[in-house]
């Protein structure tokens, strides 16, 4: 660690990135597991966080999963010597291929619990944390799926049958497409007339 330290500094490398760390630790049978084996793994790293050098180590996830911050394999020792958690898993429910949920467990209050991406042409790019995503998708899909003339609106009730998502989100998607004008809401809200939405056209 030593002369990686200096050969980082050598280059004016500020990233340092070890892919995997029980391989480069070297560790065997049970000592991934032992958490007297993880801190003196860690140590020599942690010496290159203090000189300035970011410093990313790979870990793979344990089969039983769990938490962001106790499902990568071995010791809990190796998560709890490191600034920032992440683990890079698939999203529930039906989603393109391409995007990838980031889970963190961090120690600075700006890193968001989640964050979506998705591989583009261009690389990795952000969605937005779940939330805002999955809003952005209900409104898609409700824009999809509504009429263009006031004849044929849509009520709640028969556009739920239409687009997978909550009521609560799909009322969110539909306030913000009614003020952003690309939907128009029809009837009184009421029992026996409720709103009926369809699409501006536009």
């Amino acid at each position: 660690m030593a002369a990686t330290i200096a050969e980082c500094k050598r280059v004016g490398a500020h990233l340092l990135v070890v892919d995997t760390l029980p391989q480069f630790a070297g560790l065997s049978g049970d000592a991934e597991n032992n958490s007297g084996d993880a801190l003196a793994v860690m140590q020599p790293l942690q010496q290159a966080a203090a000189q300035g050098i970011g410093v990313i180590l790979v870990r793979h996830q344990r089969k039983a999963g769990g938490d962001v911050g106790d499902c990568g394999r071995g010791s809990s020792a190796f998560a709890g010597a490191v600034d920032v958690v992440v683990s890079l898993r698939r999203p529930d429910g039906n989603t393109r291929n391409t995007v990838r949920v980031l889970h963190a467990l961090s120690r600075f209050s700006e890193t968001p619990a989640e964050l979506r991406i998705e591989l583009t042409s261009n690389g990795y790019v952000s969605l937005g944390e779940p939330s805002e995503t999955c809003l952005e998708t209900a409104k898609a899909s409700i824009l999809a799926a509504l009429p263009t003339s006031e004849g044929e609106a849509l009520n709640m009730t028969e556009l739920k049958k239409r687009v997978q998502v909550s009521r609560s989100t799909a009322q969110s998607a539909i306030d913000e497409l009614v003020e952003e004008g690309s939907l128009i809401r029809v009837g009184e809200g009421r029992r026996g007339r409720p709103f009926r939405y369809f699409r501006t056209g536009n």
